[in-house]
């Protein structure tokens, strides 16, 4: 009887120590996703350029040719969604907002299959005056 008790009680205790490691695994898997959001979220517009603009295999390229995926795209609305909320490095961020508000909502009709949503992206993506009124020439 008395090694039932302890089996019990061993058991108890193993089972209690599991939930204790399940919640802080979850803990910090929360910690790292909140982490992750936030290092997302302090993107630059030059780091969002370089990881979505830059060079000729730039998602860029492929959503504006029409052949990005659905997480590609996803992945640029959600990059232009954090340029609308930065203020431009140079020009009016009232101007900025305007022009990068064009590209989300170009963006957001690739996303829902619009009609005519790859024309409208590609020319919301005008790289040139964009960069001609906000980008600030680094010497």
């Amino acid at each position: 009887m008395c090694d039932g008790h302890r089996s019990k009680g061993s058991l108890v205790r193993l089972s209690a120590l599991g939930a204790a490691i399940g919640m802080a695994v979850g803990i910090g898997l929360a910690v790292a996703r909140a982490n992750a959001a936030d290092d997302s979220a302090k993107l630059t517009i030059k780091q969002i350029m370089e990881k979505a603009h830059k060079g000729r295999d730039a998602v860029v390229v492929k959503v504006r040719s029409g052949k990005g995926t659905p997480e590609e795209i996803s992945t640029l609305l959600g990059y232009y969604k954090m340029m609308e909320e930065l203020d431009p490095p140079k020009g009016d961020p009232a101007k900025w907002k305007t022009k990068v508000h064009t590209l989300v909502l170009a963006t957001e009709a690739l996303q829902s299959g619009e009609d005519g949503a790859v024309k409208k992206f590609a020319a919301a993506v005008n790289c040139g005056s964009c960069h001609s009124t906000f980008r600030k020439r680094e010497q």
